[in-house]
């Protein structure tokens, strides 16, 4: 690690890995693909109809129809929030396989940037004050 990412030493896994310290930059840059079995677990966590869900959260992903492409919203990922300054999920007990599979990492971009933004010394303190794996 280096630079901003020195203070974060404490909290390196094993794997490289660094828990979540809610900057957002994930979920405001991608928007995650979900397959059917996903879509239904977003529409039951929301009360509605994988149809509904299709219709109001989702568009076609034109590589592969066996997935679509969840929607974006004006923090990026439409089921991306800020509150107080911290990242959070709508629906993150059933966030799609790909946000739980997400890592944050030094060496990731989006990790780096949101660090950046967010400034280390905050970040430490989400870090500190967070049970890990916060929405």
């Amino acid at each position: 690690m280096d630079g901003a990412f020195e203070g974060l030493r404490a909290f390196r896994r094993p794997d490289g890995s660094i828990p979540c310290f809610r900057c957002g930059e994930c979920c405001r840059r991608w928007q995650p693909l979900v397959d059917a079995g996903e879509a239904a677990a977003l529409a039951a966590f929301l009360g509605l109809t994988p149809e509904e869900l299709a219709r109001r959260y989702t568009r076609p992903y034109p590589l592969d129809d066996r997935v679509r492409l969840v929607v974006t919203g004006p923090h990026g990922c439409v089921f991306h929030r800020y509150e107080d300054g911290l990242s959070t999920c709508t629906v993150h007990p059933a966030r799609p396989r790909a946000c739980r599979e997400w890592e944050a990492r030094p060496d990731r971009r989006e990790c780096r940037e949101g660090l950046e933004r967010m400034g280390p010394e905050r970040a430490l303190a989400v870090l500190a004050a967070s049970p890990p794996d916060a929405p």
